[in-house]
């Protein structure tokens, strides 16, 4: 089971990914792959905004599931080349944008007839009147999707779904974990430092070495930022080395990311 510092880790990834390029279709390729509706995407600043600066878990997670149903009137290959959840990301991205970082269980990414669960991780209690929408804006670009929504009250387990990371009832859910995380994000680089300490403890050298030198880039100087500087080298190092190749690149994004969002010490 994964441990709460790489949960809470792997889940606000999840939140600032890149849109399509997180379910793992490479750059420039995805345009080639989908069909023209799901290419562009909406602005996603306000999103990433809110699950950075202002989100605080506050719902349990049987408050935030939802169970869909649709029927797909393509191919198994057009559904591939047709993901719902892009359909879904275009409408909570532009209107629900606090609403816009949410799990679905990986069955009904490829399917053409599926029953499917989203698990929200903030508005949960307006879900049933953001679903509707959701469904009614999917139905309206693709035609070819046919998508409804339940209102039955559904619960976490292994024939829905139990996402973690982000709700109140995790496993392991680490409240002071998440005050660590908004004070890094706010700017202060000791907490970016704890921060580090904590996710490079728990396995995660690449996400370890950016907030290191993040820290590095906050702290003034003095004993914890020479420590930084060795911890960042250290956590480099633990890095395999295909990812090394990559390192650039990650830190590249990270740092065009942060200039957008306003996050402060780049790495």
């Amino acid at each position: 089971m994964m441990d709460v510092a790489n949960k809470f880790f792997v889940s606000f990834c999840a939140f600032l990914a890149a849109g399509v390029l997180a379910c793992g279709i490479a750059k420039g390729e995805h345009e080639k792959f989908l069909h023209p509706k799901y290419i562009e995407l909406p602005d996603k600043t306000a999103m990433q905004k809110h699950y950075l600066f202002n989100f605080e878990p506050r719902f349990k997670k049987a408050d935030c599931l939802v169970r869909f149903d649709f029927v797909f009137e393509g191919t198994g290959e057009e559904r591939n080349r047709a993901p719902l959840h892009v359909l879904f990301w275009q409408y909570l991205w532009r209107n629900e944008p606090k609403a816009g970082a949410f799990a679905m269980d990986a069955k009904s990414w490829v399917r053409t007839s599926v029953t499917g669960y989203i698990q929200f991780a903030d508005e949960c209690d307006r879900r049933f009147e953001i679903a509707d929408a959701m469904a009614a804006f999917a139905n309206e670009t693709d035609p070819r999707y046919k998508v409804s929504f339940s209102r039955d009250k559904i619960l976490p387990g292994f024939d829905t779904m139990m996402a973690e990371g982000s709700w109140i009832d995790d496993s392991s859910y680490d409240k002071e974990l998440h005050k660590l995380w908004k004070k890094a994000v706010r700017g202060d680089g000791e907490a970016m430092f704890l921060y580090a300490e904590k996710i490079n403890s728990m396995m995660n050298p690449m996400g370890a070495y950016q907030m290191y030198r993040r820290a590095l880039n906050c702290l003034p100087p003095g004993p914890l930022r020479t420590k930084a500087a060795k911890k960042a080298q250290e956590a480099l190092s633990a890095v395999p080395q295909q990812r090394k190749e990559q390192i650039e690149n990650f830190l590249e994004a990270e740092r065009k990311k942060s200039a957008r969002l306003g996050i402060v010490c780049q790495p």
